[in-house]
């Protein structure tokens, strides 16, 4: 303990922001309001011209760390800076024109330390206006075999709300990548939902603010190519580590798959095989014999191919092709 501040605390929330003072100050709020108090907050001005460095500058509470950049670096490497000095057990982010709920941080912890095998989390999150002003709940999909299935087909987790193990991070190279400014998100949930499990609260907990320089509509094509690039290499992965779960004994395998048993690894493979449909190229299929070949016996395995050949014959049948 020094100044009253945890030299361990249980929760690093680290957030960048860039020119956010109208938004900024409600989102470190939100953070050193919350109901669970042991956590540092790390917040990285990245090269901010307007009025964010005198709002920063303002705060005394010791939890609230802060960290200049000279000139902008962008999202990804500010946050990879604040990864650096993270010293909680859990790793969470905040975006700067977001907020969290109160109860936002020890729901996630308590749901952390009650699944040891789920490796990192969202929340369900509101969407508001600039004036924050609801405009829909967005309910993403919140158990494990359904994310990693939607996983593949777009990224169902709010970037902000998430938490995560820093095992799990750490597992993964510690950072984002930083060959990506954006969708850096998307790269690292598919890299660690390989190796874990992952949820999402039904509750709304995050507060996510639509407006108009927001990077998702700033830097959306950029935003689809980085993703078309993540799920490229996710893909090749899955590959890699199908072949050798097959051809290896798991006990010959990288140590961290031993987090799962054959079974688990093969309905793993057939989750991605559903996934994978939107993508083809062979990918549903190769997954797919992945599975049978670590557990023949599985019944989802059956049910699977047999949605798969019945799709196929309506193709068919539409197609006008009498058999």
């Amino acid at each position: 303990m020094a100044n009253g501040v945890p030299c361990h605390p249980q929760v690093t929330v680290v957030m960048s922001v860039y020119n956010g003072a109208r938004y900024v100050r409600q989102a470190i709020d939100s953070i050193l309001n919350q109901t669970f108090t042991d956590l540092e907050l790390i917040v990285v001005n990245d090269g901010s011209t307007d009025d964010t460095a005198r709002i920063l500058a303002s705060y005394t509470d010791e939890r609230l760390v802060l960290l200049e950049n000279e000139s902008n670096i962008g999202l990804t490497r500010s946050l990879n800076k604040a990864l650096r000095i993270a010293r909680g057990e859990y790793i969470a982010r905040q975006d700067a024109d977001d907020f969290s709920l109160p109860e936002r941080l020890a729901r996630q912890v308590a749901y952390l330390e009650a699944h040891p095998r789920t490796g990192f989390m969202g929340t369900t999150a509101i969407w508001i206006d600039e004036t924050g002003k609801t405009l829909q709940v967005w309910h993403q999909p919140t158990t494990n075999p359904e994310i990693q299935e939607r996983l593949l087909w777009y990224c169902p987790l709010m970037h902000g709300s998430v938490m995560m193990r820093r095992r799990a991070l750490a597992e993964v190279g510690g950072k984002y990548t930083e060959d990506m400014r954006t969708g850096q998100d998307y790269d690292l949930w598919l890299q660690m939902s390989e190796k874990w499990d992952v949820a999402v609260l039904p509750e709304p907990l995050y507060g996510y603010r639509w407006h108009e320089d927001m990077a998702t509509k700033v830097h959306r094509q950029e935003q689809m190519a980085n993703a078309q690039q993540a799920l490229a290499r996710a893909l090749k992965r899955r590959t890699l580590l199908g072949r050798a779960l097959v051809l290896k004994p798991l006990h010959t395998a990288p140590a961290w798959t031993a987090r799962y048993s054959r079974r688990e690894w093969a309905d793993r493979f057939l989750w991605w095989a559903a996934g994978a449909r939107a993508i083809g190229r062979g990918y549903p299929q190769r997954f797919a014999l992945f599975s049978f070949l670590l557990n023949p016996a599985n019944p989802q395995w059956w049910s699977f191919m047999r949605g798969v050949l019945e799709r196929k014959l309506g193709r068919l049948m539409d197609a006008g092709v009498v058999l």
